[in-house]
């Protein structure tokens, strides 16, 4: 019971950071057989690989699999040539 509670206190904790220091409401975290899932989508590698290491730190005895998704919001820097 006690692996248990303190994994729902590491879920809640977890996803109360993403929201607070990272502004993140689109990432989802799961768990399931000792692994913990992320999935969502951001904008930067950087942002994606910050959220897997925090999200770590909660779970130091779990499998992370961050299977965040980067994606770019800004426009292109120059013209796609279309052959």
């Amino acid at each position: 019971m006690g692996a248990v509670h303190h994994d729902e206190y590491a879920e809640a904790s977890a996803q109360r950071e993403l929201t607070e220091d990272f502004a993140e409401q689109g990432i989802d975290l799961t768990r399931r057989d000792g692994v913990v899932q992320l999935r969502g989508h951001v904008e930067t590698e950087e942002r994606r690989d910050a959220i897997g290491e925090r999200v770590k730190k909660h779970f130091p005895h779990s499998e992370v699999r961050n299977d965040i998704v980067v994606v770019r919001a800004t426009p292109p820097t120059e013209a796609e040539e279309v052959r």
